[in-house]
């Protein structure tokens, strides 16, 4: 036999027939239904006024919210969110704050609510947070002490040509340098973009980038490739994360995100208009979204240009207790009449020998430690940039 069903309008009008009973007892009616005195006679008068109407629910919502938010802001909060499909309550409100007063205005959390509400928000899985202890990433303190680059995943614009969008970003002020429609990753194309990066901002101490080419190659000597090298010969040195690590670059990686959703979805019909669009995203990035980060400043209000200048042809003069050797095309040098081989990132290069009171020997490419041997280089140098004797990072201080 199925459990009876009993609905909560006609246990109410069963309470109001057993409470008007000859000789009830109203506190034991109340007990047999599981409700306070209170409750009961709330029921009983409401019954009298109004019938049976009077015992159905009624809304707890009050007459009047004086917290309200009206239909007007609610208008413009969604038509932020339309424009910006990934900005949530604390962007969407630091941005209103611009035009409205910041009092009148509702919390990042209710705004966050609204957009719910109007089904604006896509439910995504959270994936199991990993901590990590980044002890050898250089962190900044001011703008252009640390420059991070990498490449987002490519794709094909509407032509069918290839797209290799490459992104260059300021650490500290979050200032997006240059996103570039590139159509290979050589390192030729990479470098012509940092050269207008260096002439239009000035020189960085660091680069961060991962171990990947053509900023790294990382079984060779210290993980340097051509362009890393020509990074050193400009007084910029690498900094690369551990290998498969991107959480190490972790802010660089947050915007690829917003760049696969507001821009990959819907490709451009070339290159150059793609280009157009990336220029006018750039733009949007740094002069109008706020960042959490930045205490919701945008990047230009934080990011200022470097003082020191770009000098292509300069030309590295090593001390005078150097022995200079150039490196052959073959990556080599001369040394006791033998060739010994160093790197081929580092061919037709000039590089620097030290002699130790030991007589070992240590090698530089300007001021970038390259690594210790022996007078016979039969000690290797060491192949990791996690091998290195000597860390990089120290030599300015």
């Amino acid at each position: 036999m199925p459990w009876k069903q009993v609905k909560p309008m006609e246990e109410k009008y069963r309470f109001i027939l057993r409470a008007n009973e000859p000789k009830a007892n109203f506190s034991e009616v109340c007990r047999e239904f599981g409700i306070s005195r209170k409750t009961g006679y709330k029921l009983l008068s409401r019954y009298e006024a109004e019938g049976l109407r009077g015992l159905k629910p009624r809304s707890r919502r009050p007459k009047v919210s004086p917290g309200e938010v009206s239909s007007e802001l609610i208008f413009e909060i969604v038509s932020i969110r339309q424009a910006h499909p990934r900005w949530g309550g604390v962007t969407i409100r630091s941005i209103l704050e611009r035009t409205h007063d910041a009092k009148k205005l509702p919390c990042p959390r209710t705004i966050d609510r609204i957009l719910d509400r109007c089904g604006l928000v896509e439910s995504r899985k959270r994936r199991k947070k990993r901590k990590y202890a980044p002890t050898d990433i250089v962190k900044p303190e001011q703008p252009n002490d640390v420059w991070t680059v990498d490449f987002k995943g490519w794709w094909r614009t509407k032509d069918r040509r290839k797209c290799v969008p490459l992104t260059v970003r300021d650490e500290y002020s979050r200032y997006l340098l240059d996103l570039s429609a590139l159509e290979h990753g050589s390192t030729e194309a990479v470098k012509t973009r940092f050269k207008e990066c260096f002439r239009k901002y000035g020189m960085p101490k660091y680069i961060r980038s991962d171990n990947g080419a053509p900023f790294s190659a990382y079984l060779g000597l210290q993980g340097l490739s051509s362009l890393s090298v020509w990074w050193i010969k400009q007084g910029v040195f690498p900094n690369r994360i551990p290998p498969a690590s991107p959480q190490f670059n972790g802010a660089h990686e947050r915007m690829h995100r917003d760049i696969k959703a507001e821009l990959q979805k819907n490709p451009a019909k070339n290159s150059s208009i793609q280009q157009r669009v990336f220029d006018e995203w750039r733009e949007e990035f740094n002069k109008v979204r706020p960042h959490r980060a930045l205490k919701m400043k945008t990047p230009s209000d934080v990011y200022k240009f470097s003082n020191v200048k770009f000098q292509e042809d300069l030309e590295f003069q090593y001390e005078q207790d150097f022995l200079v050797r150039k490196v052959t095309s073959r990556g080599g040098i001369s040394w006791k009449s033998k060739d010994r081989f160093i790197s081929n990132a580092l061919a037709k290069e000039r590089i620097g020998v030290e002699v130790e009171d030991d007589s070992s020997l240590s090698l530089w490419f300007c001021d970038f430690f390259l690594g210790n041997t022996d007078e016979d280089f039969a000690n290797p140098l060491g192949g990791s940039v996690q091998g290195r004797k000597v860390d990089n990072r120290e030599l300015d201080k």
